[in-house]
């Protein structure tokens, strides 16, 4: 078992490297890619807002707005996606610590989709977008001490 799996995510990607102290190389084990939040809005939107009779007097037929932005649903399937990964890994008792690093909207919104249990495993947050940066950056990043145990 790797002691401590350092995870650096945004919307549309994500990396899970290994690291088993310190100053060991880190190990990339996986790569996400989540093309659907690449996308622009417009292409994974289907239909124009739809549009009600107001049932007033007054004539008007108005557009039938919304709140929701296609971009953010993306990002919360995948944010769903990743912790469903982590969490199946964490029941494999595949490591025993987390790192996250992530861009500060998405790491809001995979601390919602953590479980207590994969919460406690967390022994460092990094509110910072690095997964375009190279494995010696992220070591940076990282606490000065890892756990030993």
């Amino acid at each position: 078992m790797t002691k401590t799996w350092i995870v650096a995510a945004e919307s549309s990607r994500a990396i899970i490297y290994a690291a088993d102290g310190i100053n060991a190389p880190l190990i990339e084990l996986k790569a996400f890619v989540h093309p659907e939040s690449r996308v622009p809005a417009r292409s994974l939107i289907s239909d124009y807002a739809g549009s009600s009779f107001d049932g007033k007097s007054l004539p008007g037929i108005h557009a039938v707005g919304t709140d929701f932005s296609v971009k953010e649903h993306e990002a919360n399937i995948f944010s769903k996606d990743l912790a469903d990964f982590l969490e199946k890994h964490r029941n494999n008792n595949s490591y025993k610590y987390l790192v996250i690093m992530a861009a500060p909207n998405f790491l809001g919104l995979l601390r919602e989709k953590f479980s207590s249990s994969l919460k406690s495993l967390i022994i460092h947050e990094v509110n910072n977008n690095l997964v375009k940066a190279s494995p010696t950056l992220i070591q940076k990043y990282l606490p000065r001490h890892l756990p030993l145990s």
